[in-house]
Parts: structure tokens; sequence; C-alpha cells
């Protein structure tokens, strides 16, 4: 997670021609593209900031996904086959595996809702492909009061049209956000493809009011220090912070030095500390990197389908254990047949080798993995699993949504029952001896909070 904050001048002339991250004054051709409808023009806050922008479209999504390899007679076909199929995943969550949120989640959470109380501007990731579920319920409150950017991760794995889907989704669900969509991945050697984006984020954040901090938060594994490191790279070509210096050590007075870069891994939990980067040096901008909060078990256990969209998109965090499990994966695998299915995505038929279109994960996986077949049933079956959601999640199956966007997202609505103390058994998938809570160290919670732990309602 992130967070970016700016010692911006106090003096503020009427009528003064927009400032870049230079200090100087904006190219005109440029300040137009970012102020037509859609981006920066407070005369349009229904619309989305950067979307439908060529940036977008040239550097950041997916275009090859837009060709379908399934015929439209075949694709008509095929919807008229599997349209009694169900709509609503009904399974429940494996509860072995609903485990608390780690320590260093609900430190950052604390953390998080401490800042919040300074900042105007809310920048929330999320994964694109699970636009709905990727929204931690604790950042709910945190929205309602500030000025609210949603960065989607993960473009690279959408097409155009699907952009829109989404965008249209998320003006529907959260009228007065704006948000924009972008392709993080480290191997990336264009930097300057998120020239729109360094410069939005730090154009909100200075015409916001308060002390200028955007409080950036999202859920384990969506790219928050990806992005990081886009904007450091793109920062540093620009010559707007010193090659080396970026790393920040926090005290009475902030000092730089020398620093590695935010390390990137595909695994949710691999940011753990808090660690704060400057991304402008004037003005200065601070950009902190903070652990990603996985959402809590109560939160699985009424919406079931998050939990196993989690798992196909490799947003939860996983133990040895959980990798091992047959059943488990093969359920993360059904359930994005499941989705493929429901939203008339047919690219798997044909990509897989399959005649029609099938609702058996079995006979999906079947047809994967054959040079494996000497190993024993439940290592083979594993196996084809991991490759099922391989190929998901380097999108050879084309633009896919594991989310129901097809109807309004519906708030998640704490009660006093999620935080009942609960004397919890002995898992042994945690390989120790310790309850998953202890009750001395459980907090008290409001009957009006409508946030997670360590949040103070009165302070809003």
């Amino acid at each position: 997670m992130s967070c970016v904050s700016i010692r911006a001048s106090r003096f503020v002339m009427s009528g003064a021609r927009p400032l870049t991250a230079t200090g100087t004054n904006i190219d005109c051709r440029l300040f137009q593209r970012l102020c037509v409808p859609g981006r920066f023009d407070p005369k349009y806050p229904n619309q989305s900031f950067s979307s439908r922008t060529e940036c977008e479209e040239k550097h950041h999504l997916g275009r090859a996904l837009s060709r379908s390899s399934v015929s439209p007679q075949e694709q008509k076909q095929w919807e008229a086959m599997t349209k009694k199929w169900p709509r609503e995943w009904n399974d429940a969550p494996f509860e072995n595996y609903l485990l608390p949120s780690a320590k260093y989640e609900m430190d950052a959470l604390d953390d998080i809702h401490r800042r919040s109380f300074q900042a105007n501007v809310l920048l929330e990731i999320r994964d694109v492909r699970l636009p709905a579920s990727s929204h931690h319920p604790s950042f709910t409150r945190l929205a309602k009061h500030r000025f609210h950017l949603i960065c989607y991760t993960h473009a690279d794995m959408i097409d155009a049209k699907t952009r829109d889907r989404v965008e249209k989704w998320t003006n529907e669900s959260w009228p007065k956000a704006r948000c924009m969509f972008v392709d993080t991945r480290q191997e990336r050697g264009d930097p300057e493809a998120f020239n729109v984006v360094y410069d939005g984020l730090l154009h909100h954040i200075e015409t916001k009011g308060g002390i200028n901090t955007a409080l950036t938060v999202g859920v384990a594994n969506t790219g928050k220090s990806s992005l990081l490191l886009c904007l450091l790279r793109n920062a540093k070509v620009r010559d707007l912070i010193p090659k080396k210096k970026v790393k920040v050590t926090t005290g009475k007075k902030r000092h730089l030095k020398p620093g590695k870069s935010p390390e990137i891994k595909d695994v949710p939990g691999k940011t753990r500390e808090i660690t704060e980067f400057m991304i402008r040096q004037k003005p200065r901008a601070y950009f902190l990197d903070v652990p990603g909060i996985t959402n809590p078990s109560f939160f699985f256990e009424e919406r079931p389908e998050a939990w196993y969209g989690f798992g196909a998109a490799n947003l939860l965090p996983q133990s040895k254990i959980m990798n091992a499990d047959v059943e488990l994966q093969t359920a993360f695998s059904d359930y994005l047949l499941f989705c493929l299915n429901r939203d008339k995505n047919f690219a798997y038929v044909k990509k897989i080798g399959l005649e029609k279109p099938t609702d058996d994960i079995h006979e999906v996986l079947e047809r994967l993995g054959n040079k494996y077949k000497n190993l024993p049933e439940d290592r083979l079956t594993l196996r084809r699993c991991a490759l099922f959601l391989k190929l998901f999640n380097t999108g050879n199956f084309g633009p896919v949504i594991l989310d129901d966007i097809s109807k309004r997202f519906e708030p998640f609505q704490f009660r006093d029952s999620h935080f009942q103390r609960k004397k919890f058994l002995k898992k042994k998938i945690r390989g120790d001896d310790d309850d998953h809570y202890d009750d001395d160290d459980d907090d008290d919670y409001d009957d009006d909070d409508d946030d997670f732990v360590g949040y103070d309602s009165e302070h809003e």
C-alpha cells in the first residue's frame, strides 16, 4: 500500500496557470488533455479521470485480447447451450483456511486510520479482474469523506471494451469517484507511459486542500509497490528526483538516504514494513509503500465468491498446505470456469482443445498437463490446476472479470456479531499451538462504527 504526501506552497493566486510536477507552467496541450471531461474538470464529477485516453489504449490495455478465437456462429450457439447454467456461486469458503488478518496488516490498517484524519485524497489500488472484491470494506468510510481515486492495475489483462464496462460499473457504484487503468508489470521499459498518471495524481493532491496528503490503500498483491516503482522510474527519467537518494528516514525531520527500489514479487504479503520514498523533489512529494490488507474472514463468509476469486487471481495469501490441497486448488479452478461460462467467455474451449463449453472442471483439467501423466494422481491434479490458473493469469482466455459487474456494488455492512470475541480452535495449518486470536488483545467496537479495527468515528 502507499501514501503520497506533499509540502505544497501556501501561496495560491487566483487565475494562476496550473503547475506541473516541476513547478513551471504546464504545457497548454497537456493541460487540455488533462481537463477534458472524465479527467480533472470539476464540472464533470461523475466521470472517471483518465478514462478512454490514448495513453491507456497505447501503453496499458491489452489490445491483442480483443481478437476472439470464437466465431460469431459458435458464440451464438454456445450462448444458447449455456443459457440455463447457474449464474450464482453458492459454495462456502473452506472454513479451515479462513484465517484472521496478520498482525502486520492490522498495524498497517491502524496507521492508515491515523493518517486519514489529515488526508483529503484517497488513492485506492484495485485489481481490475476483481473490481468489487478487491475493495476492502474498511475503505468504504474513508472514501465517503475524501476525493476518491481508484487505480485499476493489471490493465494488460483487459481490452478497451472491457475497460469501458468496468468504468461504467464504477461510475454507477461510486458516482463521485474517478478511475484510471494501468499496467504495472515490472518488465515494462516505458516509464513515460505514466506521465499522465504521475501528473494527474499530484494535480489532485495539490488542489484538494488539507495538508496535501494522498492516502493510498489496497488489498494484498494488487500492485501497490509496482505502481510506486513505475512512478519512481518516471520521476527519475524526468529528473524530478535524485538518481540514488529516494528512500526517506522518518523522525522529527525527513532525511533522504540511498535506498533500493521497492521489492516486487507476485506473492501476497511481500510488503510487510512501511517505507517512505520521495517521488518529487520540488515541491517535495512522498510515497509510502505500505502492506496490503486482506479482507476479514467474515467478509469472505458472507461473500464466498470473493474468496474464490482471490484464490484464482493470486490475491489470497496461501500457505504450503493450501497450495498442496487438491480439493482447494480444484475449487479455485472450478470458480474460474464458472466465471468464464457466466460471462459467455468461451475462449477456453479452443485454447484447451475442447469441442464445446463445459461446466465440469474435471473435463477441463484432463486436457492439461498430459506430459505429467507419470506423476501421482494428486500431484498431477495440482499441476493441472496450476496450469489452468496460469492460463487465466497470463491473459490466454482473453479479458476476464471474475466479479459479476452486471449489477451495482452493494457496500458491506458491519455488524456487532462480526466483532464478538470468539475462541478459535487450534488448526494444523498454523503450525503452532496458539489460538488465532488472543482474547486479551481483542478490541471493543462501537455499534455505529462502520469501519474495521482501530478506527475512532469521533474524529470524522
